[in-house]
C-alpha cells in the first residue's frame, strides 16, 4: 500500500482544482480540535480530530481554556478499522496541518505493518522513506498506533493460523 504524507494545504488546493481529487485516494484527514477536515465526508475518508501534542506537554488547553485532545486507543483503533475497509491499490494520504508530525507518526506505523510484516511490498515500503523524507512523528501517536496495530497482527496471524488464512479481523 503506497502511503503519501501531506500537509492540509495540499489537500485544499487540489480540492479547489480537481473535481475528482476525493476518488483517487483513501485519506486519513486529521484535523486540530480547534479546526475541521477540508475533506467531505464519504466511505474512503476517515477524519480524526486530535492535537498535535504529548501528555507532557503543558499547556493542555487553548489560550480560551478548552482543552486540547491528545491522541488515544480510541483514535488508533478506527485507523486500523478504516485501513480494513479500504482498497488498498489506491494510495493512502495521511495529511495533519504540516504533514509532519501527526501525518507523520501514522504513515510510518501503517507503512511499517501493512507494508513489511502484514504484507510483502519492500517497493512501497521504501517509497514511504523516500517520499516523506521530512517526516518527525509525534511520538505518542506512534506509541500508541503501534501498540493497537500489534495487537491486530497477532489476532490476524492467530486468526489466520486457525482459520486457515481466511481472517477479516475488525477491531
Amino acid at each position: 500500500m503506497r502511503i503519501l504524507i501531506k500537509p492540509r494545504t495540499w489537500v485544499e488546493k487540489r480540492l479547489d482544482t480537481d473535481r475528482i481529487f476525493c476518488q483517487k485516494f483513501n485519506f486519513i484527514s486529521i484535523f486540530s480540535s480547534q479546526d475541521f477536515s477540508p475533506l467531505p465526508d464519504q466511505p474512503n475518508i476517515l477524519k480524526l480530530e486530535f492535537d498535535d501534542i504529548t501528555e507532557t506537554d503543558i499547556p493542555q488547553v487553548h489560550a480560551d481554556g478548552r482543552p486540547l485532545i491528545l491522541f488515544n486507543r480510541e483514535h488508533a483503533e478506527k485507523i486500523v478499522r478504516f485501513i480494513q475497509t479500504v482498497n488498498r491499490r489506491k494510495i493512502l494520504a495521511v495529511h495533519c496541518d504540516a504533514g509532519i508530525s501527526r501525518s507523520g507518526a501514522v504513515g510510518e506505523q501503517l507503512n511499517e505493518y501493512f507494508n513489511r510484516i502484514m504484507e510483502d511490498a519492500p517497493d512501497d515500503y521504501a517509497k514511504f522513506f523516500k517520499d516523506n523524507d521530512d517526516i518527525i512523528p509525534n511520538r505518542r501517536v506512534a506509541k500508541i498506533l503501534h501498540e493497537v496495530l500489534e495487537e491486530f497482527f497477532v489476532r490476524e496471524k492467530g486468526k489466520q493460523y486457525s482459520d486457515g488464512g481466511t481472517s477479516n479481523v475488525v477491531l
